[in-house]
Parts: C-alpha cells; structure tokens; sequence
C-alpha cells in the first residue's frame, strides 16, 4: 500500500502587531507536514 504524497499549503504570516516578549504565548498559526511559511520579522531595535 502506497500513499500519494500530498501537496501543503503555503502560508503567509503577515503579522500587524508585534510584541516585545520571551517566553510562550498562544499560536498564530496551525501547519501541517509539508506546508511552507512565508514571514517577515524585525529585531528588538525595530
């Protein structure tokens, strides 16, 4: 038995509002084996 492979899903995270923080917090995003995520960040100097 053999499976086909399935194509993921590209995500784009394009987050409005960033925090300064260190430590857990809720998740933005639920993926799956195989998705692609696509992301801006910035550092702690903006």
């Amino acid at each position: 038995m053999t499976s086909t492979p399935q194509k993921g899903k590209l995500h784009r995270l394009e987050p409005r509002v960033y925090q300064y923080t260190f430590g857990p917090d809720e998740p933005v995003l639920r993926i799956r084996s195989g998705d692609s995520i696509t992301a801006s960040t910035v550092d702690a100097g903006g």
